[in-house]
């Protein structure tokens, strides 16, 4: 049975952007329990992709064609990576946190070394904006929601799926424009937006079903590979293996990340995030992400740190112990 949670979206986007950036917010976590978050500016550069290792401590930005890695406990920038030639356009880091791929304006994706910034390949793809690493680390998807660019560049359907240690493209799923990719846990399903969203089997490179969803926007699935969630006009969660419906939020998302433990749900409003507990389901409050832009939103530091980037630069909403009330 869904149960259907009603929220008043324009309420909670006006709630939100009255907290100045140096004060912290906290969170109501449980009957007598808060979470405070602390956020600090890491950049102020006009960030279009953020990619950060959600069980680790390093950040992957860009600014115009240049990578940024930071580490996310002292908020420094340990190094920069160059080599593309035009706009970078998507981020990824393997769960392992040693691989990087980076998608740009010039039509390649590029594979670097995380810990000493070295350059691994480049695969000739044509121009993406999405990429995400199977969780195994032994695939790696890329896809395009724009298939004709306003220089009159294409970029070529479908998702594409290249094998890491070969580089070399495995599999490729025919589709219209893609808005979303994602792996499931175990790397043997697919899900994607178009913005229908279809899940694949990899192994049998046949569809496992279809959600009627007319403007998905953003998906993931939990990590313990037994739920489904999805943005768009509203936020839906599925179990994953047969699309059957478990609940709907009625808000909007743009854009979702998931806690690695899967407690935790981030999405995107405009301007803001918004957090919920995944499992009840609970709304928890909001947080600030940007003056007046779109946004781009990750965990990091094994959930305890909530990346937002945008086009005044990124801001770390850094989890600060737990508040418990007395009495």
């Amino acid at each position: 049975m869904t149960i259907v949670l009603c929220l008043i979206g324009s309420w909670i986007v006006w709630q939100t952007g009255r907290t100045p950036i140096g004060e912290p917010v906290c969170l109501a976590a449980g009957k007598n329990t808060s979470i405070c978050y602390q956020a600090r500016v890491l950049s102020t550069q006009q960030t279009t992709a953020i990619a950060a290792h959600a069980k680790g401590a390093v950040l992957a930005s860009n600014f115009r064609d240049r990578i940024q890695l930071w580490d996310l406990q002292t908020g420094k920038l340990l190094r920069s990576l160059y080599g593309h030639q035009g706009w970078i356009t998507a981020l990824a880091i393997s769960a392992d946190g040693r691989t990087l791929a980076s998608a740009s304006l010039d039509a390649t994706i590029r594979l670097w070394d995380v810990a000493t910034g070295t350059l691994l390949g480049t695969l000739k793809s044509g121009r993406m904006t999405h990429l995400v690493f199977s969780p195994d680390g032994k695939q790696l998807a890329s896809s395009s929601q724009t298939m004709r660019w306003a220089d009159q560049q294409t970029s070529r359907s479908g998702v594409l799926i290249w094998e890491v240690a070969t580089q070399q493209l495995r599999q490729q799923i025919p589709s219209q424009p893609i808005t979303a990719i994602a792996f499931s846990p175990d790397s043997q399903l697919l899900a994607l937006s178009n913005p229908i969203v279809q899940v694949w089997s990899l192994r049998t490179e046949r569809v496992l079903y279809s959600l009627n969803l007319a403007k998905t926007k953003a998906l993931g699935f939990t990590p313990d590979g037994q739920w489904l969630v999805t943005g768009g006009d509203t936020i839906d969660t599925w179990y994953a293996t047969t699309g059957q419906p478990i609940y709907t939020r009625l808000s909007p998302a743009a854009e979702l990340a998931l806690s690695p433990n899967g407690s935790l749900l981030a999405t995107v409003e405009g301007s803001v995030v918004h957090l919920w507990q995944v499992r009840l389901p609970r709304y928890l409050g909001n947080l600030r992400g940007s003056n007046y832009s779109r946004i781009l939103v990750n965990f990091g530091l094994f959930g305890r740190a909530i990346v937002i980037a945008g086009s005044d630069g990124i801001r770390l909403w850094q989890q600060q112990s737990p508040i418990v009330k007395r009495g």
